[in-house]
Protein backbone atom coordinates (compact mmCIF):
# COMPACT_ATOMS: atom_id res chain seq x y z
CA UNK A 1 0.00 0.00 0.00
CA UNK A 2 1.32 3.54 -0.81
CA UNK A 3 1.89 6.12 1.68
CA UNK A 4 -0.35 9.26 1.84
CA UNK A 5 1.11 12.60 -0.65
CA UNK A 6 0.12 15.54 -0.37
CA UNK A 7 -0.81 17.49 -3.42
CA UNK A 8 -2.13 20.73 -4.36
CA UNK A 9 -5.19 20.24 -6.49
CA UNK A 10 -5.30 21.48 -10.42
CA UNK A 11 -8.97 23.10 -9.95
CA UNK A 12 -8.91 24.97 -7.22
CA UNK A 13 -5.52 25.15 -5.46
CA UNK A 14 -6.23 23.40 -2.11
CA UNK A 15 -4.16 21.35 -0.62
CA UNK A 16 -5.55 17.29 -0.08
CA UNK A 17 -3.96 14.09 0.51
CA UNK A 18 -4.24 10.87 -1.30
CA UNK A 19 -2.41 7.75 -2.00
CA UNK A 20 -3.42 7.41 -5.52
CA UNK A 21 -0.10 8.23 -8.14
CA UNK A 22 -2.30 9.74 -11.03
CA UNK A 23 -4.50 11.87 -8.49
CA UNK A 24 -4.39 15.86 -9.90
CA UNK A 25 -7.76 16.90 -8.65
CA UNK A 26 -9.20 17.05 -4.86
CA UNK A 27 -12.29 15.43 -5.31
CA UNK A 28 -15.06 14.13 -8.36
CA UNK A 29 -16.99 17.68 -8.62
CA UNK A 30 -13.50 19.62 -9.13
CA UNK A 31 -12.02 16.80 -11.58
CA UNK A 32 -15.75 17.30 -13.93
CA UNK A 33 -15.68 21.34 -13.54
CA UNK A 34 -12.26 21.47 -15.04
CA UNK A 35 -12.56 19.30 -17.71
CA UNK A 36 -16.06 20.80 -18.59
CA UNK A 37 -14.36 23.89 -18.91
CA UNK A 38 -14.95 25.75 -22.10
CA UNK A 39 -16.83 23.39 -23.52
CA UNK A 40 -20.16 25.44 -23.56
CA UNK A 41 -21.08 27.23 -26.50
CA UNK A 42 -21.15 30.88 -27.00
CA UNK A 43 -24.86 31.97 -28.15
CA UNK A 44 -23.38 32.48 -31.43
CA UNK A 45 -22.27 29.28 -31.81
CA UNK A 46 -25.93 27.43 -30.70
CA UNK A 47 -27.15 30.09 -33.59
CA UNK A 48 -24.78 28.71 -36.26
CA UNK A 49 -25.34 25.20 -34.87
CA UNK A 50 -29.51 25.64 -34.97
CA UNK A 51 -29.43 27.44 -38.94
CA UNK A 52 -27.38 24.44 -40.10
CA UNK A 53 -29.45 22.00 -38.84
CA UNK A 54 -32.93 23.73 -40.24
CA UNK A 55 -30.57 24.13 -43.35
CA UNK A 56 -29.76 20.10 -43.05
CA UNK A 57 -33.60 19.45 -42.72
CA UNK A 58 -34.98 21.82 -45.43
CA UNK A 59 -32.65 20.46 -48.16
CA UNK A 60 -33.10 16.79 -47.01
CA UNK A 61 -36.86 16.25 -47.04
CA UNK A 62 -36.63 12.29 -48.02
CA UNK A 63 -34.39 11.62 -45.40
CA UNK A 64 -37.57 12.59 -43.07
CA UNK A 65 -39.85 10.08 -44.84
CA UNK A 66 -37.24 7.28 -44.86
CA UNK A 67 -37.15 7.85 -40.81
CA UNK A 68 -41.63 7.12 -40.73
CA UNK A 69 -40.87 4.50 -43.20
CA UNK A 70 -38.86 2.51 -41.18
CA UNK A 71 -40.78 2.93 -37.95
CA UNK A 72 -38.41 5.01 -36.24
CA UNK A 73 -39.28 8.40 -34.52
CA UNK A 74 -39.08 11.30 -36.77
CA UNK A 75 -37.93 14.19 -35.36
CA UNK A 76 -41.43 15.01 -34.54
CA UNK A 77 -41.55 12.15 -32.07
CA UNK A 78 -44.38 10.06 -33.49
CA UNK A 79 -44.99 6.74 -31.92
CA UNK A 80 -46.50 3.21 -33.52
CA UNK A 81 -49.52 1.58 -32.19
CA UNK A 82 -48.40 -1.52 -30.20
CA UNK A 83 -49.58 -4.72 -31.38
CA UNK A 84 -49.27 -6.47 -27.91
CA UNK A 85 -48.96 -5.06 -24.16
CA UNK A 86 -45.30 -6.59 -24.58
CA UNK A 87 -44.60 -4.45 -27.66
CA UNK A 88 -44.60 -1.59 -24.98
CA UNK A 89 -41.30 -0.92 -22.37
CA UNK A 90 -41.89 -2.82 -19.26
CA UNK A 91 -42.15 1.00 -17.86
CA UNK A 92 -45.43 1.90 -19.81
CA UNK A 93 -46.68 -2.19 -19.25
CA UNK A 94 -46.32 -1.35 -15.69
CA UNK A 95 -48.55 1.91 -16.12
CA UNK A 96 -51.18 0.29 -18.44
CA UNK A 97 -51.94 -2.41 -16.15
CA UNK A 98 -52.24 -0.01 -12.99
CA UNK A 99 -54.58 1.86 -15.23
CA UNK A 100 -56.40 -0.84 -16.29
CA UNK A 101 -57.35 -1.26 -12.31
CA UNK A 102 -57.75 -5.26 -12.87
CA UNK A 103 -57.99 -8.44 -10.66
CA UNK A 104 -56.26 -11.75 -11.18
CA UNK A 105 -58.68 -13.68 -13.13
CA UNK A 106 -58.73 -17.07 -10.70
CA UNK A 107 -59.32 -15.51 -7.56
CA UNK A 108 -59.89 -11.99 -7.64
CA UNK A 109 -56.99 -10.45 -5.66
CA UNK A 110 -56.15 -6.94 -6.15
CA UNK A 111 -54.02 -5.85 -3.23
CA UNK A 112 -50.70 -5.05 -5.90
CA UNK A 113 -49.83 -5.47 -9.54
CA UNK A 114 -50.41 -9.12 -10.78
CA UNK A 115 -48.53 -10.72 -13.30
CA UNK A 116 -49.12 -11.60 -16.84
CA UNK A 117 -48.26 -15.42 -17.28
CA UNK A 118 -47.71 -17.26 -20.72
CA UNK A 119 -49.91 -20.02 -20.37
CA UNK A 120 -48.24 -22.32 -23.49
CA UNK A 121 -45.12 -21.31 -22.31
CA UNK A 122 -42.86 -18.86 -24.56
CA UNK A 123 -41.41 -21.28 -26.74
CA UNK A 124 -44.97 -21.53 -29.22
CA UNK A 125 -45.15 -19.41 -32.05
CA UNK A 126 -46.61 -15.72 -31.25
CA UNK A 127 -46.13 -15.92 -27.04
CA UNK A 128 -47.34 -12.57 -26.66
CA UNK A 129 -50.89 -12.52 -28.09
CA UNK A 130 -53.20 -11.73 -25.85
CA UNK A 131 -54.92 -15.12 -26.10
CA UNK A 132 -51.89 -16.82 -24.57
CA UNK A 133 -51.61 -14.95 -21.66
CA UNK A 134 -53.68 -14.37 -18.60
CA UNK A 135 -53.01 -12.31 -15.60
CA UNK A 136 -52.75 -13.80 -12.08
CA UNK A 137 -51.84 -12.53 -8.70
CA UNK A 138 -48.37 -14.06 -7.68
CA UNK A 139 -49.91 -17.17 -5.89
CA UNK A 140 -51.70 -18.26 -8.71
CA UNK A 141 -49.52 -17.72 -10.69
CA UNK A 142 -46.63 -19.90 -8.90
CA UNK A 143 -49.33 -22.56 -9.07
CA UNK A 144 -49.61 -21.84 -12.53
CA UNK A 145 -46.26 -22.43 -13.51
CA UNK A 146 -45.68 -25.85 -11.90
CA UNK A 147 -49.15 -27.02 -13.48
CA UNK A 148 -51.35 -27.25 -10.33
CA UNK A 149 -54.03 -24.86 -12.39
CA UNK A 150 -54.85 -26.57 -15.65
CA UNK A 151 -54.39 -24.60 -18.66
CA UNK A 152 -58.15 -24.72 -19.63
CA UNK A 153 -59.16 -22.93 -16.23
CA UNK A 154 -57.07 -19.48 -17.25
CA UNK A 155 -59.30 -16.83 -18.29
CA UNK A 156 -57.19 -15.57 -21.42
CA UNK A 157 -56.09 -11.79 -20.70
CA UNK A 158 -57.80 -11.08 -24.28
CA UNK A 159 -61.56 -12.19 -22.69
CA UNK A 160 -60.53 -10.16 -19.50
CA UNK A 161 -59.70 -6.82 -21.10
CA UNK A 162 -60.10 -6.73 -24.83
CA UNK A 163 -58.92 -3.40 -26.38
CA UNK A 164 -59.20 -1.56 -23.63
CA UNK A 165 -55.09 -1.85 -22.85
CA UNK A 166 -54.88 0.31 -25.93
CA UNK A 167 -56.95 3.43 -24.45
CA UNK A 168 -54.83 3.33 -21.48
CA UNK A 169 -51.64 3.28 -23.26
CA UNK A 170 -52.71 6.55 -25.42
CA UNK A 171 -54.75 8.22 -22.07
Amino acid sequence: MRRPVQRTCRNCGEKYTTREARSKYCGRSCAASRINRGKRKSPESRRRCSESLKKYWKNQPARKVVLREQGKRSHKGHRRKPKNIFDMSPRSRVKVLRRLDLRCSRCGWNLELCDLHHIHGRKVADPHNHKKLSYLCPNDHRLAERGHIPKELLVPFDEQVGDRWLEMYYG
